[in-house]
């Protein structure tokens, strides 16, 4: 008995969607397969596989879930050279990524604790910006500062030079 197999993506039949990175292959009369290519947050949604035939029809429907790893603004202190004294700030802003998100801060490689009266404060405004605020710049205070962002997905970094007058 000859059986209709068809698939769809949240209730719209795939072969409408037009979609290039999904396919589907009809492995033999009774099985079919879908696969997607290079999965994406768009493809997240209820996938169904229905059969019919003459006897009657059945349809199994899978919810994917894609996660998605973090992505961060490029940032910078600036073209000029801090002075002494003056107030630095900048803001890590995370544009993409799946809650939790995991924000830290490095400078020259090693993790910043501001935990006893650093005069670097980190801040997070949301849960997908951290501002880093250096009260008083000095000289000591030259060099990179790592924003790390991560969650379950992947993880991502960028790095930015401060430099400062008389150093």
């Amino acid at each position: 008995m000859p059986m209709d197999i068809s698939w769809s993506f949240n209730g719209v039949p795939i072969d409408i969607l037009k979609d290039t990175a999904i396919t589907i292959s009809r492995i033999s009369k009774h099985l079919s397969t879908l696969s997607i290519d290079g999965v994406s947050a768009r493809h997240a949604g209820e996938y169904a596989c229905s059969a019919s035939n003459l006897a009657g029809g059945v349809s199994r429907s899978a919810t994917l879930t894609v996660n998605v790893a973090p992505q961060i603004i490029p940032f910078d202190f600036g073209d000029e050279p801090a002075n002494w004294g003056e107030l630095v700030s900048v803001t890590c802003s995370i544009t993409k990524g799946d809650q939790p998100l995991d924000i830290s801060w490095a400078f020259n490689g090693t993790p910043i604790d501001t935990s006893r009266g650093s005069d670097v404060v980190v801040a997070s405004t949301n849960r997908k910006n951290s501002v880093l605020t250096i009260e008083s710049v000095a000289a000591r205070h030259a060099g990179e500062y790592t924003c790390s962002a991560s969650n379950r997905a992947g993880a991502t970094s960028h790095t930015a030079r401060l430099t400062v007058n008389g150093t």
